[in-house]
């Protein structure tokens, strides 16, 4: 083998060792670890948003105690009865949800061993999503926007509105303007219902 071919392969076989300890696939393998310790574990993140939420959580019943030795982005807590951490389908998210089964919190959390990053985020309790959320899917014919209500005892968030399915047709711009009037309908709805939506504290018991 002459050396430029030894040369090929020493550099071919670091860009494979690279991609197995650096690439997507073992970046999202970390974070999966990560979220499966933090829901095993008795801990929550110290960063709590927004302000004024950790005494709506200690009010809940959620009990914060010392730091995590070795980990500060986390503190050792105690959860009401009936209150658990459940993983959502990104693995740098999970939530907490009560006892009647309702969404309470999402928790951030980067487990990545160069750029770590961790928050307990309140949840306000009805919330607008969209059949698509990627820039990619401003290609696609046809879009709609529901709002959901968090504060019910399902598996899930239930639908209690839905607009109508618009057509994206033209320019970028105007599939934009398009998706724009269905969201704005969408947070019409809401401000005539409930007013106070946007407030994470509102609504709840």
């Amino acid at each position: 083998m002459d050396s430029q071919a030894t040369v090929q392969e020493g550099t071919d076989f670091l860009g494979r060792a690279l991609e197995r300890m650096y690439g997507p696939a073992a970046i999202l393998e970390e974070e999966q670890a990560g979220q499966h310790r933090l829901i095993a574990m008795d801990r929550l993140p110290a960063m709590i948003e927004p302000a004024g939420a950790r005494e709506a959580f200690e009010r809940m019943g959620i009990v914060f105690l010392e730091p995590v030795v070795g980990n500060p982005l986390f503190v050792h807590a105690q959860l009401p009865a009936g209150w658990r951490k459940v993983a959502s389908n990104d693995a740098m998210l999970s939530l907490l949800v009560d006892d009647r089964g309702r969404e309470r919190a999402r928790i951030f959390y980067k487990a990545s061993h160069h750029d770590p990053k961790a928050s307990l985020i309140l949840t306000a309790r009805y919330g607008i999503h969209e059949s698509c959320f990627k820039m990619e899917c401003l290609d696609e014919a046809e879009f709609m926007a529901y709002v959901t209500d968090g504060g019910v005892v399902t598996d899930g968030r239930t639908t209690i509105f839905t607009t109508d399915v618009v057509e994206l047709v033209g320019d970028r711009r105007a599939t934009f303007r398009a998706t724009r009037a269905v969201l704005k309908e969408a947070e019409a709805w809401l401000d005539t219902h409930y007013p106070n939506w946007r407030d994470p504290f509102a609504y709840w018991d």
